[in-house]
């Protein structure tokens, strides 16, 4: 490989990383519609290929590590069940993005003006005022 400039190298990560989350899509699409069951599949069909590639092993040993307890891998197998894991959230089920706590992205926060105006809209004409209003503004 040649020597190229760390410009280079990051352009290089942030193409293939775009690239590998576009690649996602219809996985991502397959485990939101997918029984419990069908998403247990996908996990354990994505972390039987990550183990692959990471461990360079074949499908029957990957298989086997994933089928292991914690106890029972060596330390090497067990950070690629981990990274599997964490890679499995970042693109196919899309929870990695949100840290704890946070709101669901389907929520936006209000600003604090905003909420007061609203406030003393409830306050001088009662909730149901202006839910209507607000309704009807829709």
């Amino acid at each position: 490989m040649k020597n190229i400039t760390i410009t280079q190298w990051a352009f290089n990560l942030a193409t293939l990383t775009v690239k590998l989350s576009d690649s996602a899509k219809p996985y991502q699409i397959a485990y939101a519609k997918a029984t419990p069951e069908q998403a247990h599949q996908l996990r354990l069909e994505w972390r039987i290929g990550y183990i692959m590639g990471k461990c360079g092993v074949d499908a029957i040993k990957a298989a086997q590590i994933a089928g292991q307890t914690r106890a029972e891998r060596s330390a090497k197998h067990e950070a690629a069940v981990n990274l599997a894991n964490k890679q499995f959230a970042t693109y196919v089920a899309m929870t990695s993005s949100r840290a704890k706590g946070t709101k669901p992205l389907n929520q936006v926060a209000i600003p604090r003006a905003l909420k007061a105006e609203v406030a003393a809209l409830i306050e001088a004409y009662g909730a149901d005022v202006v839910r209507a209003a607000l309704k009807a503004a829709k």
